[in-house]
């Protein structure tokens, strides 16, 4: 922060204060100790990156412009140089008339004929006066309609580079320009509205370190973050939009990822029996009854071949035909995901995953889960005194009966949500369909969870804060509460 200079005059101490308040009113730092010394604020933050000399009032770097954190109307750059050029003319003017001033002077002396010493004490001097014109002429075409026509032309100018300046910002990629359209909120974010969105951001982002050291405000780095999850933009596309290293981009997004994780896990929870009956939708009521607590499927996630050959053996899916990365889900009867495992190799089977992911742990005895073909787990699900549900299959049989056709195609006509749920998160989130590289399959040093194991929570979570896809539900009172995680 600028010293006060108090042993160069009183000007000068006037103007070192003045500049002083004006970094602080730019800065709008409520936490900065102004007593302090040694405060430094960072060269991004000027257009020449470094402040101008206290005398140069009037240039852009007198105090800092850039990236405040908040929307300001920044110095004009070329305000310094027209003042310069004025007092360069100025100075050149006042440098003409003493010229002008002293050739008249040399011009009109030869004329006044001083006294002369002579041979006569009594000789008169002889003075002769010429009048001299010493004024200065100048020579315009311009009338005064012309000056009035340059005056409207020069404001109509002004208006349109202050309008082409609004709607270049309307194009970048800030916090005003989503607020403005939620269509790019959509389309950038997967959020509804940029209600929610906000809301979202004010959630995850007391938990993210930020200083002035950061290239961006927090809102950037969580629009950067979330066109991550929803875009799957790649990292150097990121680092041109929003003007930062491709180093940058993978802090900011692996730092908002741990935080979204570590706020948004809760909003993924097993509800209470007496909620699924409340709203328990009419297609489940009508086939299972109410009992039915969960309905589940596996899906993949392509991931880069790995190097060794064990990880390489777990990873291949025979499915897939490729190495991916294994998950269960568990999606409500209401449309919203209840359960995400961590990730499994894609060579596991559907049973291993069902019965080591801990889904079984939630199941309390009369609860119904539904299921596909591939989930031969109804032993351990009795284990719980739980029921499964699965479609009939002709494994020793000629054909199916009726009672089997009748019950294979209700399932069917309900279990049909799962796939739908699934689609449209990895529709959602492209991120979910794109081959992701194998460092997303790695703990970080510290952690216990695979990037990609925060990924796809953090995919879940954000589509249970969107409307549920299962619109029909069963009868009951409007006054009855959700039973989501913080609604």
């Amino acid at each position: 922060l600028p010293k006060i200079i108090e042993h160069q005059g009183d000007r000068t101490k006037a103007l070192c204060a003045k500049r002083r308040d004006v970094w602080l009113a730019r800065l709008k730092r409520a936490d900065l100790n102004t007593e302090r010394t040694g405060i430094r604020v960072c060269g991004a933050h000027f257009v020449k990156g470094r402040p101008s000399k206290l005398w140069e009032e009037t240039d852009p770097d007198w105090a800092p412009t850039l990236l405040l954190g908040y929307s300001a109307k920044h110095g004009d750059p070329g305000r310094h140089a027209r003042a310069a050029r004025r007092r360069t003319q100025k100075r050149a003017a006042q440098a003409v008339r003493q010229a002008e001033a002293s050739g008249t002077m040399e011009a009109t002396n030869p004329d006044v004929v001083a006294a002369s010493p002579s041979s006569s004490p009594r000789a008169e001097p002889d003075v002769g006066v010429e009048d001299c014109e010493t004024g200065i002429a100048v020579q315009t075409d311009l009338k005064m309609s012309d000056i009035e026509a340059l005056e409207t032309e020069c404001v109509a100018l002004n208006e349109r580079l202050y309008n082409s300046r609004n709607e270049s910002k309307l194009l970048e990629l800030t916090e005003d320009a989503l607020r403005c359209s939620d269509a790019k909120v959509v389309f950038y974010t997967g959020m509804a509205n940029f209600t929610i969105l906000y809301a979202l951001f004010n959630v995850l982002e007391k938990f993210v370190s930020h200083n002035t050291n950061n290239c961006l405000v927090k809102f950037q780095e969580f629009l950067l973050f979330m066109m991550k999850l929803k875009l799957n933009s790649p990292i150097t596309d990121l680092a041109f939009r929003f003007n930062v290293s491709d180093a940058t981009v993978s802090r900011i997004f692996d730092k908002w990822l741990h935080s979204a994780y570590s706020r948004l896990k809760s909003q993924i929870l097993w509800p209470q029996r007496s909620a699924l009956h409340r709203t328990m939708p009419q297609a489940f009521y009508d086939s299972f009854g109410e009992n039915v607590a969960v309905i589940i499927d596996c899906f993949e996630i392509k991931i880069e071949r790995p190097s060794s050959y064990l990880p390489r053996s777990e990873t291949w899916s025979q499915y897939k035909g490729s190495n991916t990365a294994k998950y269960l889900i568990g999606i409500a009867p209401q449309g919203i995901v209840n359960f995400i495992s961590e990730g499994w190799g894609g060579r596991c089977s559907d049973r291993h995953i069902t019965e080591h992911c801990g889904l079984l742990d939630n199941l309390l005895p009369g609860d119904v889960v539904l299921a596909d073909r591939g989930f031969n787990v109804s032993e351990s699900v009795g284990f719980y005194c739980a029921k499964l549900h699965v479609p009939a299959f002709t494994k020793g049989k000629k054909q199916l009966s009726a009672a089997d056709v009748l019950t294979t195609r209700k399932l069917a006509n309900v279990r049909i949500h799962v796939e739908r749920v699934i689609g449209l998160i990895r529709n959602k989130y492209v991120i979910l369909k794109a081959t992701l590289p194998i460092d997303y399959v790695v703990c970080r040093p510290g952690d216990n969870l695979t990037p990609l194991d925060k990924i796809v929570t953090v995919c879940c979570a954000l589509s249970n804060l969107c409307p549920s896809i299962v619109a029909s539900l069963k009868q009951c009172d409007e006054d009855q509460v959700p039973f989501l995680a913080g609604e």
